[in-house]
């Protein structure tokens, strides 16, 4: 395998935790957004001189970024790679799951364990414990790959951000503005 481009779209917590699962959840971007990120991951391929067989391997907190008709016409031209089948999309696999919102894993607002702060109202899990798991597994391999890209498109989020900086990957840009992004420092 060569070098790929990784996307990681964030929508916001409501996708990421269902809604009404949090009273707090934000909505940081439609899903029509990362429409941006796949036109910054074109040009930065061209810009970087890699071959139009580069793969993208796109990973979202919100499956309907999936059914999009532009990212529909990528993955058909094997362009766009997802974690997802279509039965996946189809929700007989378990959607991804924000690794905060596993079930029965995170601790309640003030801290059932005593040293964890108050941030806001409970989390209450993502479905039961099992689908949770599975969900947030993928989620981690959706994390993998975005470490061990060549060129990371990313969204506002921690998740993406902090994947890159693990992985060290030396391309990463703004998918709202394909400004690059220095993580040396953060």
């Amino acid at each position: 395998a060569g070098a790929y481009i990784a996307i990681h779209f964030r929508a916001g917590d409501r996708p990421a935790f269902g809604v009404d699962i949090v009273d707090w959840a934000d909505n940081r971007a439609p899903v029509e957004a990362v429409l941006a990120s796949l036109s910054c991951a074109q040009q930065v391929e061209r810009d970087l001189g890699l071959g139009s067989d580069t793969k993208w391997i796109l990973a979202a907190d919100d499956v309907a970024v999936f059914h999009l008709p532009q990212v529909l016409a990528w993955r058909q031209s094997g362009k766009v790679v997802t974690l997802y089948d279509e039965e996946d999309l189809l929700g007989v696999r378990p959607r991804p799951v924000h690794l905060a919102a596993v079930s029965g894993a995170s601790p309640r607002s003030g801290g059932e364990f005593g040293y964890y702060p108050t941030i806001g109202p409970p989390l209450r899990g993502v479905g039961n414990f099992t689908d949770s798991v599975r969900g947030v597994a993928d989620t981690w391999v959706e994390y993998l790959a975005i470490s061990r890209a060549y060129v990371a498109v990313l969204s506002s989020s921690g998740f993406g951000i902090t994947a890159a900086q693990v992985g060290g990957v030396p391309h990463a840009f703004n998918g709202a503005d394909c400004l690059r992004m220095d993580l040396s420092e953060a």
